[in-house]
């Protein structure tokens, strides 16, 4: 079965670059949200191995949407990467790592899996 990752970004633009670099690498399925109320009800239903969270959003920022994802059973161990404009910080707790915003497209692969695998062969939390 092929991992899925949960995009949550407002910006369209935004969601559909990263789902472009995603699925041209088919080792992921991709879905997607606009806001933080649809990414806790995807999440909870469809159960993804990585979140991708943007900070700022409407119904739902970053850390509010995390704390909702971490109280709940289904998604409480699931990695979510913060992607951010507020970048060069280290991530904030609970967080498995964070994309600083702009990206580069071309490494942004790369910087996924690299976290993706990092969390997963972490002791659990």
């Amino acid at each position: 079965m092929i991992p899925k990752i949960l995009i949550v970004d407002d910006e369209p633009d935004i969601r559909h670059l990263i789902e472009v670099v995603l699925q041209s690498s088919k080792r992921w399925s991709v879905l997607s949200a606009d806001c933080g109320d649809q990414a806790v009800e995807i999440a909870w239903r469809e159960r993804p191995s990585l979140i991708l969270l943007d900070q700022r959003m409407p119904n739902g920022d970053g850390l509010t949407t995390l704390l909702r994802l971490r109280d709940d059973p289904r998604t409480k161990d699931t990695p979510v990467i913060l992607m951010t404009a507020n970048g060069g910080r280290p991530p904030a707790p609970g967080f498995a790592g964070v994309i600083a915003k702009p990206f580069d497209p071309f490494t942004l692969l790369a910087r996924i899996e690299t976290i993706f695998e990092t969390s997963t062969s972490s002791p659990p939390r």
